[in-house]
């Protein structure tokens, strides 16, 4: 681990620094021209006024909060117990804090307005749990002046277009705008949940889904504002530790308690369990914990208890004069330094409102996308409603300091890009929102169709006939022909049932042989699944992807048996990118005015993401990279490559050039021996704290990698960063410029007011939002050698959001990035990682390299992960 740690460093301090591309240094600023202008466009912000003519000074302290006598913990104080203890010091020494107003985050941070509370200072304050037996504890509460800082110098800063570094300003504005709700709410980061207005509604598994609001000050080219967007979690219901089993699994009232659970059972409920806290309802008291695990049962368990092996059973008999009446069920089991403590589930209540750190399951995600999808019109209602409901303006804390404006902020250069055309073969379609129909137009090439290949069915011929397999085959290929797709005829003799997932790779390795046996070729074998199991689907990619060298395609069994055009239709488009290095769906016809220089000459488009380990995640979990790269003029055909980083949760990609070097090796060979003269990187999933770290190495490793792959080989480089996870939401007042659906058209860009005042950058809203309301996508253009207008950039990231080959719609994000998305997922296959990001023990080793296997030799320069 410190050679990786080294290594790492090593490459972050060869690297120089970068400068950052500021707008002023594009032409026009940044600001495009291109489009329809747009009169009624809004964004969910308020501007944020400084009382005073702006001259407030904040002054910051740091907070340290220390247990009386106990030796240093890494285990940190509670957020909320934190605010209590600091709310207790302020009520018991009143006098000494004064008058002056304050804001704190919880852990370290606190800003005072107009003048620092006092010197270092230690209070002593007393807290104790009251349901809690236990005595009170004793925390030393130290408050330090450190620093401050003059909010008009942001305004200033502002003014002046964002020019130097910001100056503090933004966080501290937060810190005071959420301190008084987060006295009495539920926070988390930016988010905060009221459980007086939460309006809980029932999830699968035993939890609710509430609502709250994310809120964060930002400064934009029309000054500071206040961003307001709804949130959803999912929240704890309080529960017995028995029902809390059944709601797991899914089973009625009292399902789960006269029955001993499946050690699958028991695994699915001790991850949904772990780190909760429940309390005990045997005691006088409450005794709190948290679960480490659910294990075995109360009849299989024993300890030394008086002298003598007793187990749980038994020693809650002894003891408590209880005899549990569900013994088969498993017990929690609690893990501490001292060992190992016990609790039956019919003995442990769970503390509601709790919130849910870990990835929802299938099910609950289904249920969080049907309540979280709310409509334009509802969702601004909703958010001017929590706008009233905050009370900014008589908030003591900021009352006397920031004023909040009443109505949204309007966009007045808001405009709507056309679509552009969409070229198959013969003819060329007009997108309309998004959208287009391919009735009676070919794939613009289909070279080398799916002519030989096999059919697994993941269950029993009683499940899945073979005459609706046929049936649904012989559709299939009735439809590819309309469109120019020559797909193979349905062998009966190479149809395989596996009746058990266990039996997935055996039953393809039949399967892939008959094919081989029969043609001396497998272009594909199609899995048809009972349901959406992620377990078979992960097994069966990653042996064909590295082992087999064959591509699949999935088709669950309600779709195959109803056999619709339109699924018949979708899977020719998969097949047509993927089973071959040729094939294209359809490409995007450039605006000649619009294009770049760029495009007169070989050019290649790359596409980066990184995808971590979820939030509860174990530390021994990776963190995977993906690199795909565009090979043919039209940007519709790519290779892509995978690698694990050297650190979890690193989202510098230091191993980029590694992965580039194949990718131009493809390039190299399918453009006939050129090499890319310019390179345009789309680069996913990136904050604004990390950006100047992933610019300055990831730039490097380009660079460095294209030098290796031929002397004196430096191709002009641009780096735009996609951005997805924001709250900025933009809405319409007049219809002729919302959708059917209440949402902004697709084409509709952002590029002033509500943007950054340095960065070249825009919000581009590319498709339609089938539920809720659409997000547009954030582009942030970093570093750029091709120059690129704001007009220019806006017209590529729109043509590139229409080149996604699955479906006849244009996707929210530029096809790179998309596909870069979909192979670091296929990667999260390969390591073996499952929902909660932690991989088969049995695979990890010294270095996280060894945990994932590589791509077959005969598919990877092939577009598998589409």
């Amino acid at each position: 681990l410190k050679s990786i740690i080294m290594q790492v460093e090593s490459v972050v301090s060869v690297a120089p620094p970068v400068p950052i591309l500021h707008r002023r240094d594009v032409q026009g600023h940044g600001v495009g021209h291109e489009g329809r202008r747009l009169r009624s466009i809004s964004a969910n912000m308020w501007s944020l006024r400084l009382k005073n003519n702006g001259g407030t000074n904040l002054f910051l302290h740091d907070v340290e909060i220390t247990p009386e006598g106990r030796p240093a913990s890494k285990d940190k104080t509670p957020i909320d117990i934190n605010r209590i203890l600091i709310t207790m010091a302020q009520r018991q020494n009143a006098q000494t804090f004064g008058n002056v107003k304050f804001g704190y985050d919880g852990k370290k941070l606190l800003w005072s307005v107009r003048e620092p509370l006092f010197e270092s200072t230690t209070f002593q304050v007393k807290y104790g749990d009251p349901d809690s037996s236990r005595d009170p504890e004793t925390f030393l509460v130290t408050i330090s002046p450190v620093g401050q800082a003059d909010v008009s110098a942001i305004q200033e800063w502002i003014r002046q277009g964002g020019v130097g570094e910001p100056p503090i300003g933004t966080q501290a504005l937060d810190i005071l705008l959420r301190h008084t709700k987060n006295l009495t709410c539920i926070s988390t980061n930016r988010s905060t949940f009221d459980p007086q207005t939460a309006d809980p509604q029932p999830c699968f598994g035993g939890f609710s889904i509430w609502r709250g609001w994310y809120q964060g000050v930002k400064a934009t080219q029309s000054g500071l504002v206040l961003n307001i967007d709804l949130a959803y979690s999912l929240f704890l219901n309080e529960q017995t530790g028995v029902d809390f089993v059944g709601a797991i699994l899914g089973r009625r009232e009292g399902g789960a308690r006269n029955e001993s659970l499946s050690s699958t059972d028991t695994s699915t409920c001790s991850r949904e369990m772990k780190g909760l806290q429940f309390y005990t309802t045997h005691t006088a008291h409450k005794i709190k914990n948290r679960v480490s695990s659910l294990t075995q049962n109360a009849d299989t368990i024993s300890f030394e208890f008086d002298g003598r092996m007793v187990s749980v059973r038994e020693y809650y008999r002894i003891k408590y004069n209880i005899q549990l009446q569900f013994p088969r069920l498993p017990v929690i089991q609690v893990k501490k330094s001292s060992g190992a403590s016990y609790f039956p589930l019919e003995l442990v209540m769970f503390k509601g409102d709790q919130r849910r750190t870990r990835l929802p399951t299938a099910r609950q995600a289904q249920d969080f996308i049907k309540l979280a999808a709310v409509r334009p019109a509802n969702r601004i209602r909703m958010l001017k409603d929590i706008k009233e409901s905050l009370k900014y303006n008589v908030d003591p804390v900021t009352m006397n300091t920031l004023q909040i404006e009443q109505q949204a902020i309007s966009i007045p250069g808001a405009r709507l890009l056309p679509p552009p055309k969409i070229k198959y073969d013969p003819v060329e379609l007009s997108p309309v929102d998004g959208t287009w129909n391919i009735k009676g137009a070919k794939l613009k090439a289909a070279p080398e169709p799916c002519k030989f290949y096999g059919v697994l069915v993941m269950g029993k011929t009683s499940d899945v006939p073979s005459n609706r397999v046929q049936s649904f085959f012989v559709e299939m290929g009735k439809i590819g022909s309309k469109s120019g797709y020559d797909l193979g005829r349905f062998d009966q003799q190479l149809l395989f049932y596996s009746n058990t997932e266990k039996d997935a790779i055996s039953g393809m390795n039949r399967c892939h042989s008959a094919v081989m046996q029969r043609y001396k070729a497998c272009h594909c074998v199609f899995v048809i699944t009972l349901r959406g199991n992620t377990e078979p689907y992960r097994e069966i990619k990653t042996f064909c992807d590295t082992s087999l060298g064959v591509v699949t395609q999935f088709i669950q069994r309600k779709n195959m048996m109803e056999a619709k055009g339109t699924i018949c239709a979708n899977i020719i488009l998969k097949l047509n990118v993927k089973v071959n290095q040729m094939g294209k769906n359809h490409v995007c016809v450039p605006v000649a005015r619009l294009q770049n220089n760029f495009e007169k000459r070989p050019f290649m488009i790359l596409g980066a993401d990184v995808t971590h380990p979820p939030p509860g995640a174990t530390n021994t979990s990776i963190s995977i990279a993906a690199l795909v790269a565009s090979t043919d003029r039209d940007m519709t055909r790519y290779v892509g490559k995978l690698h694990t980083q050297e650190r979890s949760r690193q989202e510098v990609i230091t191993s980029l050039g590694e992965l580039l070097t194949p990718c131009l090796a493809a390039f190299h060979k399918a453009q006939k021996n050129q090499y890319p003269e310019s390179i345009i990187m789309f680069r996913d999933g990136v904050g604004e704290g990390m950006q100047e770290d992933v610019l300055r190495i990831e730039l490097d490793q380009i660079r460095k990698a294209c030098a290796s792959f031929k002397p004196n080989y430096a191709p002009k480089l641009t780096f735009v960063l996609v951005n997805k996870r924001h709250h900025t939401r933009f809405f319409a007042r007049e219809k002729d410029e919302m959708d059917r659906n209440g949402n902004v058209h697709p084409g509709t860009v952002i590029d002033t007011t509500v943007c950054h005042p340095s960065f070249f950058e825009f919000y581009l809203v590319s498709s339609t939002a089938l539920q809720g309301t659409s997000k547009g996508t954030l582009y942030r253009c970093l570093y750029d050698e091709n120059n690129f207008t704001a007009d220019e950039l806006q017209h590529l990231c729109q043509r590139l959001s229409y080149n996604y080959a699955r479906c006849t719609r244009s996707v929210s994000i530029a096809t790179p990035a998309y596909y870069a998305h979909h192979l670091a997922s296929r990667g999260r296959c390969y390591a073996k990682l499952d929902d909660e990001g932690s991989s088969d023990p049995s695979t990890r080793g010294g270095s996280s390299s060894s945990q994932m296997p590589n791509v077959h030799h005969q598919i990877r320069n092939q577009m598998f992960f589409c």
